[in-house]
């Protein structure tokens, strides 16, 4: 079974980036995350890029806040941070 981290982030966004984290991360299929190859991507509830057999990345506009959700599965909490910083980054948003 092994053991698998989570890790959220409320990330707030401005209206422009926003829209482009709509049309780069929503409506296209990236091909590499946070320097990783994307494997397969599900968009059943916003766009979850699988990055490994335990690793994936979310990510959801809240449809009430300025805000983008993104949620992070991994192995290891020292791995989440690092996606979660990359994300960040990723996004448009310094963190």
């Amino acid at each position: 079974h092994g053991r698998l981290c989570n890790t959220r982030l409320d990330l707030p966004l401005s209206p422009e980036i926003r829209e482009r984290v709509r049309r780069e991360w929503l409506e296209t299929d990236p091909g590499s995350v946070a320097g990783r190859p994307v494997l397969e991507v599900d968009r059943t509830d916003g766009v979850r890029l699988v990055l490994g057999p335990d690793t994936w990345v979310l990510i959801r506009l809240s449809g009430t806040e300025p805000l983008a959700r993104v949620y992070i599965q991994s192995s290891s909490g020292g791995e989440n941070e690092e996606l979660a910083g990359d994300m960040a980054r990723e996004l448009g948003v310094l963190r």
